[in-house]
């Protein structure tokens, strides 16, 4: 039963997320002018034409994974709209079009907007739920020092004797000596050093010590365990007077997503090495399966509606740093190519963008594929 409403609970998440981007699409092609000749709720085939506003067809779809918005004009490869088998009356020749409410007659800048306007919605969404969730449970503040607050059994951490609740006053190797404040601190400096061990200056509640620990390589280090096998603490949440909770929050919630943005990019890149020099698909990448299976480990449906708009605020930021990447068939291609129209001229930019759509659609297709069933596999490990 447990499965059945987390895989419904993450499709009606993910659903929700689809549809803000493709809503940020539909208000910025209004705003400048192009007409929005379907919005559908979930992707073709279609199952009823709910009602026509303004010379936009709301429609209701066969598969419900979020939805699309087809453009007047749109020269480009747009899966969703051609999956319909009925004509629609609005879809005029070009002869007899307004040729201003065409999205392939605005100006670069008006298309550059449209293109964008959906990655835009999800990052603000995901910034603004961050901002509510910390009014709400307190603003992360930086303490100053680093505090473990895991120990992984079977780690380097616990054969030194590393304790839950100690703090790491001080790190040294080869006389290299850093006093972290950060837990990213004494990360980067940890990673500089793998296959050797660390001299850790620890503070307990009431004195100090030495110890010794290994840092693993990455060869060495399982899925989950980390190099050293502990977890770290450098904040704790705060609340403030109440008028200042929303703005505090707000910030908190900025950073937080520009840092997990960042944090994407650097898994991206990670994947990508791998795959195309390692020819695997790294361990900790998870897809739908993938994440569907971990908020079951967790029992994510039992954390209230904190926890699930927790997730939708990182899946939301998710989907718009991957949307921006520069491939094929997502926003940020198609902006790449808007980009360089200027260079190309138009009808090669359309024919080019056109055949790099194709590749880059059968890519993600294909990755999708593959992380599938790496995570398939480890479901069933």
């Amino acid at each position: 039963m447990l499965i059945f409403l987390t895989l419904a609970w993450f499709l009606v998440l993910l659903s929700f997320l689809v549809l803000i981007h493709e809503l940020g699409h539909f208000l910025a092609a209004k705003f400048v002018g192009v007409r929005v000749e379907e919005f559908g709720l979930g992707y073709p085939p279609r199952l009823r034409r709910l009602f026509e506003y303004k010379g936009t067809i709301f429609s209701l779809n066969a598969l419900p994974f979020g939805g699309f918005v087809k453009l007047f004009g749109d020269e480009s490869d747009n899966l969703a709209s051609d999956a319909h088998t009925e004509p629609e009356k609005s879809t005029k020749s070009i002869t007899q079009a307004n040729r201003k409410q065409m999205f392939s007659h605005q100006p670069i800048k008006s298309r550059l907007l449209v293109i964008l306007a959906g990655v835009v919605v999800n990052f603000v969404f995901g910034v603004t739920a961050f901002a509510f969730i910390y009014s709400k449970i307190g603003v992360p503040t930086l303490t100053g020092q680093v505090e473990i607050i895991e120990v992984v059994p079977e780690s380097p951490a616990q054969e030194a004797g590393l304790q839950v609740g100690e703090v790491i006053k001080q790190v040294e190797i080869n006389n290299q000596q850093l006093a972290p404040k950060t837990a990213q601190d004494f990360i980067e400096f940890a990673s500089n050093y793998q296959g050797e061990n660390l001299n850790l200056l620890i503070q307990t509640d009431e004195q100090q010590k030495q110890v010794s620990v290994y840092v693993r390589t990455s060869e060495e280090i399982q899925p989950g365990k980390g190099a050293i096998g502990i977890a770290l603490k450098d904040s704790e949440l705060r609340f403030y007077p109440w008028w200042q909770m929303p703005w505090r929050g707000m910030v908190a919630g900025l950073l937080e997503a520009i840092n997990f943005g960042w944090l994407i990019l650097h898994a991206f890149g990670q994947m990508l090495s791998q795959l195309f020099f390692n020819g695997n698909v790294p361990q900790d990448l998870a897809g739908p399966v993938g994440i569907v299976d971990q908020a079951i480990e967790v029992e994510i449906i039992k954390q209230g509606w904190l926890g699930t708009l927790n997730v939708a605020a990182l899946l939301s930021i998710n989907l718009a740093i991957v949307n921006l990447l520069p491939i094929p068939a997502l926003d940020g291609g198609r902006a790449m190519f808007i980009l360089a129209e200027p260079l190309l001229g138009a009808a090669r930019r359309q024919r080019w963008e056109q055949k790099a759509n194709t590749v880059g659609f059968l890519f993600l297709i294909s990755l999708i594929v593959l992380v599938t069933i790496k995570d398939v596999v480890s479901v069933f490990r």
